[in-house]
Parts: structure tokens; C-alpha cells; sequence
């Protein structure tokens, strides 16, 4: 503790004093305390009193405290203590701290005066412990460890705890700024994640003693280009038909080649593949090899993903024929006329009219006929017109007498490369029905002969009987038009009687109404007007061994019965037949 003191100025006799020292040293907060006693004293062997109440105010740098002076009487060689105040200091960054503090009490009486009183204070240099702040970066990165120090003298120990494992960065150092490479073995800690954070510490020293400490987080990453699993893929033509026609299992056909792919891929610094994608347009596949069957496209996108989430991406194309399959189009195939024997093909189509590589393409249009249900003849060629790959066909040049009195069907097939008849994917076929193309009439003795559809104005004579919405009745379950060869028929009225239609009656005013029951239930209102009497008062008395005889009482009154029956419905159906009642809707 330190003191100062000094006369008033007008009164040799009296004087102030202030005593002031430094407690509670906070280091971590970079503080002290300075505590300041207020003394009214003697001196020079005299004395005085003062009545009134006045401040004395207590400054220590830039801070101000009042402690309230009562009145007071002093005698010779005392000292009158009057209160205290206690500041908090700031330090210096690097702990040290001078304050200036000084008082001053006026009493405002002219016999006494005012005393002022002012000093310096050198405080106890804080020792603190630096500060350490830090880079992110990448493993195998270069990185920056900063030092905010407070002390040049002191030395620095700088260590790391990172998942498990812990090291020493750096000792006995005492230098502004350190240089780390982050080590290779921190990828074994993070098998499964892309960044981690690391804890960095920092001791300080004076000399063998530790000052204090501080931390800093770093977060610590994975280079994401450098650190991409490494992918590569093998794709390999597997259809021997479409290899043999390009020459090469890496030239593809568009929707006949089969591509077969296997990925390969290496994941880096201690993580594991996730999973695997090959993407072929429309098709794709999520395993490591695999077939694509009928390729679309010949750009192939693979996509890796390891455990950390780190995603390779490659694309691959090969060489492909834009193949066009064979279509067939507006086919027709009719007698000339209805009683001949020579049968005209119309159609057209297109087909992919280039080269494959190994062999051009080319098409052939065929055609086969069979008598109903009999077995097919082989395939004749016919010769189309083509121009730029599309092809049209319209002959009777066939060859073949079609039996004016049979009925045929006529299969017309298109071949070329690809679309063949080995299989039903890839027959490109239309089936027509030839009918019968016998004399329209013949006459014999007993009767006229119409063996083919009879039809006038232009209209076919089935159709004039049986028009739509036409009943036709018959025992048979048979459609009819399995036999009449025409329309499209449905069951009509089933279970159900047929009623003639009443224009004049609005509850059979139209075709089609569905009405009446099967079944029915009568209510009371439907049945006949009746009731039940029981007459009591007769009774039967025997006369001799056998004889009854019923005799009657007027005193008895009548009752009558309780209800019965169970209200059941009953049987409404007329005697009928069943007939099948077909109606032509189409």
C-alpha cells in the first residue's frame, strides 16, 4: 500500500491523505483492482472542525468515485478515516498498466480551503497467455497457426486433438506465426466424411512455468477433385447378330444391340465405393455390371458416389447405326372384284436403307396364303418400288389362283437384317382375310343359290334384315355374328319378358324400359277386403256314446282373431320360355 498527503490551502494546520493499492489481479479478463482510502488528518500539530457535508471526489485514470465527508472535528495528531472506493483497470495487451490517481475535497470555507492530491501507479504486469488463432484447410495442406503473443520472452507448446489422435505441433516456439502441412494419416479418421474439425492448443510458458493456454477449431477438409474415386468403364456389344453385321463388338445398332458394361472404380485415401449408376438414356442400371438389352442411345453416363459423398462422373459414346425398324403400312389385300380369283396386294412402309459396316441392308417383302384353318404355304417374294427408305407395293402379279369358292388368309411379311421372322419381336407381318369370291347367283329347279352377301343399292342384304338395334331370337348361345360374319352383337333383355310398345301409354311409351318383378310383396291396401269371425258361444255336446251336436248361446259375445302370416313375397313370373335375345349394337 502507498499513501500521499497534503495541506489544505488555506489551513497549514489540516490536510487529506489517500492511501491506495492494487488487489485482485484477474488474468484471464486482463484486470486489476486499485483501491482508494480517504483520510481527513493533523498536521503541524494543530486541528479544526467542519459542520457541513461535502464530497470528496477520488479519479483514477479516466474513472471518477465520490465518497460523502461529514462534518467532522479533527484535534491534534489524529486522522479521521472517511470511506473508501474500489476501480477496475484495464491492462496494457501486454499486462502492464501506470495509472494516475489523484482526489479532491473543497470545504467551500475560507479559513480552510481545498486539498488536492495527485500520483502515478505502475500496477503488477499481468502475465498472459498468447492467443492462437488458425487456417482451415485440406490434408496435406500448408496452413497458418497465428500468435496474438503478450510477452516477447514467453515460449509456446502448440498441440492437436483430432478424432483419436493427438500431436505435437510445435515447442520452446515464440514466433508470431507457425507453418503446419496437415498429415496424410488424418484420412484413416475420416473413412466417411469429407471435412472434420480439429482442435488446436496453444501453452504458454515463462520459462518452465505455464502462463496460461489457449484454443482455436480448424476444420479440416479433403481436396474433392484430388480425392473423386477413379472410374473407368468396359462396353462391349453381346449380340453376335448385330457384331456380324458391323464388324466390331464397339459399334452399336440402335434397339438390337445388347450392351454389355462392367464399372471399374478405385476409391482414395481410405474411404469405400457407395454405390454405382450407368444411365443409357430410357434404361439404366444401379449395379457395379450388368447387360442393357435394346439400346437407344449410344451415350453412356456413369456415376460413382464413394462414402465420403464424393461423386465421379464419366460419359462414354461409341459409334452407332441409327437403325430404323420396318414398319408396314396401309395394307390391303382384296379380289379384284368379288367373284374373281386374282387377289391384289396395296401397302407401303419404311426400313433403314443403309450400310451396317460389314453388310448393307436390304429388304424383302414376302407373302404366304393359307385356305381357313389350313396350313401355310411357303413365302413367295414380291418386288416393291424403294426410294430413300420407303417402299410401296401395288401388284396382282402373284402367281397363284385363289379358289373363287374358298376363303383365304394372306400373310404379308417385311424382312430385312434385323427385323427377320425369328422371333414374334421381330416379325413385321399384317394377316388379311380373303373371302369367298363365288358367282353372286345361281338358279336351280328348286331353289336360287346366294352364296356370298347379297346386297342392294349398295347395301348388303343382312344388314337390311338385321339393322342395329335389331333383336335377333334364337336357342343358340352362339354370337351371331360367328355365323352371319358381320356386326357386333350383345345379350339383350336378360331375364326379362318382352312387352309391346304403347305410345298411348306413358309406361311402355318406348323401347328399352326395364319394369316389373320378379317377386313381389303385398302391402295391406293390396289385398282383398275381408275379416275373421270366431263365435264362442257354440259348443259341441255329445249325445249318447257318439253322437255330437253343436248348440249355440246368444250370451256369449263374438272376438275376433290375432293377425298372422310372415308379409313373404311371392312367385309373380307368368308361365314363360327362355330364349337367347341377341341385339346388334354395332
Amino acid at each position: 500500500m502507498a499513501s500521499i498527503q497534503g495541506e489544505f490551502t488555506n489551513s497549514r494546520w489540516m490536510g487529506t491523505r489517500i492511501d491506495y493499492s492494487e488487489q485482485n489481479i484477474n488474468q484471464e479478463a486482463n484486470t486489476s483492482e486499485v483501491k482508494v482510502d480517504f483520510y481527513l488528518l493533523s498536521l503541524n500539530g494543530g486541528g479544526g472542525s467542519y459542520s457541513e457535508v461535502r464530497n470528496a471526489v477520488i479519479r483514477v485514470d479516466n474513472q471518477e468515485k465520490i465518497i460523502s465527508v461529514s462534518s467532522w472535528n479533527i484535534q491534534k495528531n489524529e486522522i479521521g478515516y472517511f470511506g473508501s472506493v474500489v476501480f477496475t483497470i484495464p491492462h496494457n495487451a501486454d499486462g502492464t498498466k501506470t495509472v494516475n490517481i489523484s482526489s479532491s475535497y473543497d470545504t467551500y470555507y475560507d479559513s480552510i480551503g481545498a486539498s488536492y492530491l495527485s500520483t502515478s501507479f505502475e500496477l503488477t504486469q499481468i502475465r498472459r497467455a498468447s492467443k492462437i488463432t488458425c487456417d482451415n484447410g485440406n490434408i496435406l495442406d500448408e496452413v497458418n497457426l497465428y500468435l496474438e503473443r503478450y510477452n516477447d520472452y514467453f515460449t509456446h507448446t502448440i498441440t492437436y486433438s483430432f478424432k483419436e489422435r493427438t500431436g505435437t505441433i510445435a515447442t520452446n516456439f515464440n514466433q508470431d506465426s507457425h507453418k503446419w502441412v496437415i498429415p496424410e494419416s488424418f484420412y484413416l479418421d475420416m473413412p466417411n466424411e469429407a471435412s472434420s474439425n480439429c482442435q488446436i492448443h496453444c501453452t504458454t510458458y515463462q520459462n518452465d512455468t505455464i502462463i496460461g493456454s489457449s484454443d482455436c477449431v480448424m476444420q479440416i477438409g479433403i481436396n474433392l477433385e484430388e480425392n473423386r474415386p477413379k472410374v473407368e468403364v468396359d462396353l462391349v456389344d453381346t449380340n453376335q447378330k448385330t457384331i456380324l453385321l458391323t464388324g466390331s463388338n464397339q459399334k452399336l445398332v440402335k434397339y438390337f444391340s445388347n450392351v454389355e458394361y462392367e464399372i471399374h472404380a478405385t476409391a482414395k485415401n481410405h474411404t469405400t465405393i457407395k454405390s454405382y449408376q450407368i444411365d443409357n438414356g430410357v434404361k439404366n442400371a444401379n449395379i457395379k455390371n450388368g447387360v442393357i438389352e435394346g439400346i437407344e442411345s449410344n451415350n453412356f453416363m456413369i456415376k460413382v458416389v464413394d462414402n465420403r459423398d464424393l461423386v465421379t462422373i464419366i460419359e462414354k459414346t461409341l459409334p452407332m447405326i441409327n437403325y430404323e425398324k420396318v414398319t408396314l403400312d396401309e395394307v390391303k389385300i382384296t379380289r379384284i372384284d368379288k367373284t374373281s380369283e386374282t387377289v391384289s396386294i396395296k401397302c407401303q412402309g419404311t426400313f433403314y436403307q443403309g450400310d451396317f459396316g460389314n453388310s448393307e441392308n436390304v429388304l424383302q417383302l414376302k407373302y404366304r396364303y393359307r385356305t381357313s384353318k389350313g396350313e401355310w404355304s411357303n413365302l413367295v417374294d414380291l418386288v416393291p418400288t424403294i426410294e430413300n427408305g420407303v417402299f410401296t407395293l401395288d401388284t396382282t402379279n402373284l402367281d397363284v389362283i385363289f379358289d373363287k369358292d374358298k376363303q383365304y388368309e394372306v400373310e404379308l411379311v417385311a424382312i430385312d437384317k434385323l427385323c427377320d421372322m425369328s422371333s414374334e419381336d421381330t416379325t413385321i407381318h399384317v394377316v388379311k382375310m380373303i373371302p369367298r369370291g363365288n358367282p353372286i347367283y345361281s338358279e336351280g329347279e328348286e331353289k336360287a343359290v346366294f352364296p356370298c352377301n347379297v346386297y342392294f343399292e349398295n347395301k348388303d342384304l343382312l344388314d337390311l334384315i338385321y339393322p342395329i338395334n335389331h333383336p335377333f331370337l334364337s336357342y343358340s348361345s352362339q354370337n351371331p355374328k360367328e355365323y352371319l360374319g358381320f356386326g357386333e352383337w350383345e345379350l339383350s333383355s336378360k331375364g326379362r319378358a318382352l312387352v309391346g310398345v304403347d305410345p298411348d301409354n306413358s309406361k311402355y311409351n318406348q323401347a328399352g324400359l326395364h319394369l316389373g318383378s320378379e317377386e313381389v310383396s303385398l302391402i295391406p291396401e293390396e289385398t282383398p277386403n275381408h275379416n275373421h269371425l270366431v263365435r264362442l258361444h257354440s259348443v259341441q255336446v255329445q249325445q249318447g256314446n257318439s253322437t255330437w251336436v253343436t248348440q249355440f248361446s246368444e250370451d256369449v259375445p263374438d272376438i275376433w282373431t290375432y293377425e298372422t302370416g310372415g308379409s313373404a313375397p311371392h312367385d309373380n313370373l307368368s308361365p314363360c320360355e327362355t330364349i337367347y335375345v341377341w341385339n346388334r349394337i354395332a
